[in-house]
């Protein structure tokens, strides 16, 4: 299968859609395939079910978000200590 470069117009188009569309056929009858991680990224192989276009999705970390953490009770005193407030003036 020919491999085909989206123009920056067609990539911010596919990404407004959150990848929920595929970027030749806008058909939403879209498979995930393999996908794989490194330190800085995650990659999923995506396919079309209309046009059989198939691409890579590029995810990248950006941050952490509702960080919940349980303790058993006799630890519960000691939740401040487990996880490092990187954002104390102190360090």
């Amino acid at each position: 299968m020919p491999t085909k470069n989206l123009t920056r117009t067609q990539e911010r188009a596919y990404l407004k859609t959150r990848g929920l569309k595929c970027p030749c056929c806008r058909s939403e009858n879209l498979e995930p395939l393999s996908n794989d991680s490194d330190d800085d990224w995650h990659t999923q192989n995506v396919m079309c079910h209309d046009c059989l276009a198939e691409w890579t999705d590029l995810y990248t970390m950006k941050g952490i978000l509702d960080l919940q953490v349980s303790f058993p009770d006799e630890r519960k005193d000691q939740s401040d200590a487990a996880v490092p407030n990187h954002d104390d003036p102190a360090r």
